[in-house]
């Protein structure tokens, strides 16, 4: 019984490897029918060995590629936080002059209180004039919401969000960031003029934390000297942009020009020396490049160069 079930099942295993029908086949010896599969049974099976290697290989490589997204993606993740708590620290050592560029509206808001109450006490108050002090408590209002609204906007975490940047708009909200710290110390900003939209692509907050760093280094390389002057310039072509931010400090000595950019390594008695390397790391995320070096005739020039974003207008 299970001879003959066997050799059924023998025919149809020929019937479908050779192509032949059960017709084709009848009156032929067992031998004959066996041997074809035996030969084909014997290659598959002699070779599984073999696929059994290339599997495994194939499972390693697609084991090595899913750890090497992952690593990628954690390190995303926390280059990201690296940077928030560079934007956190960056913010503190602005926190006195911020909080003196936030008392001033506020100061302003009283004042304009006051005054509109005195005159309405009077009992024959101009009221043209009552507008006025109202308005000017409305913009002062403003102000201080700017002035909130633009620290919260740099400091929160927040995914990395690529778009168009408009490169002249982000130097002014950094400037306006570190304006009041520059009025502190007596040093004077340049900031280029407007002639035409000039955009890059990228995340603007990061983009911003960027030119933070550069502009605090600025400030304290010149702390010291006379003249206390930082030059921002901004030079386009078709395909990048290039954004100089030049002081009239000391330079680069021999040995901070080896060592600048590298992690831990810094100037200053309370710095971390993740600044720099930080804004290197955002800046080549973006398909640019930061360098810095010495300027003539005095002081450091740091130049970030990024791939320009042609905006066409319809």
């Amino acid at each position: 019984m299970y001879t003959l079930i066997t050799l059924i099942y023998l025919i149809r295993i020929f019937t479908a490897m050779t192509g032949y029908s059960e017709a084709n086949i009848l009156g032929k010896s067992f031998d004959a029918i066996a041997f074809p599969i035996a030969s084909i049974l014997s290659a598959v099976f002699g070779n599984i060995g073999y696929l059994g290697v290339a599997l495994d290989r194939s499972l390693q490589i697609t084991r090595i590629a899913a750890a090497t997204e992952a690593r990628q993606i954690e390190n995303q993740r926390l280059s990201g936080q690296i940077a928030h708590l560079d934007r956190q620290r960056s913010l503190c050592l602005l926190s006195t002059s911020l909080g003196h560029e936030l008392n001033q509206p506020l100061t302003a808001i009283l004042t304009h209180a006051q005054t509109v109450r005195r005159r309405l006490q009077r009992g024959d108050a101009d009221m043209n004039a009552v507008f006025a002090d109202l308005d000017r408590i409305a913009h002062n209002t403003q102000r201080a919401s700017d002035i909130i609204a633009r620290i919260r906007g740099f400091i929160r975490p927040v995914a990395t969000h690529q778009a168009p940047v408009d490169v002249h708009q982000l130097i002014n909200e950094v400037a306006d960031l570190v304006a009041a710290a520059a009025r502190t110390q007596q040093v004077r900003l340049h900031l280029p003029v407007c002639t035409q939209l000039v955009y890059v692509s990228g995340d603007a907050v990061q983009l911003s934390q960027v030119v933070l760093n550069i502009l605090q280094n600025a400030m304290d390389a010149v702390t010291h000297s006379t003249q206390r002057d930082i030059f921002i310039k901004l030079i386009e072509n078709d395909t990048e942009i290039s954004l100089r931010i030049q002081d009239t400090g000391i330079g680069l000595t021999p040995e901070v020009f080896n060592q600048v950019g590298q992690p831990f390594f810094t100037t200053k008695a309370t710095g971390l020396g993740m600044g720099f390397a930080i804004a290197q790391t955002i800046t080549e995320q973006h398909g640019g490049q930061l360098t810095l070096t010495n300027a003539m005739p005095q002081g450091a020039l740091a130049e970030l160069t990024l791939p320009r974003l042609i905006i066409h207008s319809h």
